[in-house]
């Protein structure tokens, strides 16, 4: 990994988080888009608040990046239910992406 190189992460719950950690632990430059704000405790790091959603900040966002990982996802009240069209299995629910 290049160290004057810029990976851009859009989403850092979950998946993104352990993948920024990751990008950071190999030297690289991260910079982070996501909808709620929050402070940047690494000099590697730097934090966009913006909406993946909205083309436009997440095109500014994406500027000068060598890689672009998209790990954002859809709040879990705009997903359904599902297991193969069939209902949940007992005791939870599996969510799938929107269509």
């Amino acid at each position: 990994m290049n160290s004057s190189d810029v990976h851009i992460v859009c989403g850092t719950d979950q998946f993104g988080g352990h993948l920024v950690n990751r990008l950071l632990a190999r030297g690289g430059r991260v910079r982070t888009v996501r909808r709620s704000a929050e402070v940047s405790r690494h000099p590697m790091r730097e934090v966009m608040q913006t909406d993946t959603l909205d083309r436009g900040t997440t095109v500014h966002a994406a500027a000068g990046a060598a890689v672009v990982y998209h790990c954002a996802y859809a709040p879990f009240h705009e997903c359904i239910p599902t297991r193969g069209g069939r209902s949940a299995p007992p005791g939870g629910e599996v969510h799938v992406p929107c269509q």
